[in-house]
């Protein structure tokens, strides 16, 4: 095995789903933001490039919503959609609008951050799965 698996592995074994939902979370505040500065600065270009990335992680996260599940996942759902349609327009109002409810989702899940890690060290949330087929659906 070369050394690039060999890292992939060790470093999957230990990701836990609250870190991948916090770099998905993450990674699309600084894309928004990237996004937000460039329409400031009407580089058209860089928004478009901002704006696709950002596309990319809120379908991830959507991904991974089960909104049949329950209440807070249908709540957490509904605010990803109004994000992704604010994301999808030309618009600084809007993103700053969809910036603002997606850093209020993420600093929710930091607030719960460590005791997610500990419920599924003791089993009580499933490991991520890393041979996904096409989700990366919970709940």
């Amino acid at each position: 095995m070369n050394p690039l698996q060999t890292y992939r592995q060790s470093h999957q074994k230990n990701w836990t789903r609250i870190d991948m939902l916090l770099t998905l979370y993450r990674e699309t505040e600084l894309s928004l933001r990237s996004g937000i500065d460039a329409l400031r600065v009407a580089d058209h270009v860089e928004f478009t490039l901002s704006q696709l990335r950002s596309i990319k992680l809120l379908l991830a996260i959507i991904d991974g919503i089960k909104p049949e599940h329950d209440e807070l996942s249908r709540n957490i759902y509904q605010l990803c959609l109004f994000i992704f349609h604010q994301v999808s327009r030309e618009n600084i109002d809007g993103l700053q609008n969809g910036l603002r409810v997606l850093v209020t989702l993420k600093e929710s899940f930091e607030a719960i951050e460590n005791e997610s890690r500990r419920l599924e060290a003791e089993g009580k949330i499933p490991p991520l799965d890393f041979d996904l087929d096409g989700t990366l659906a919970v709940g």
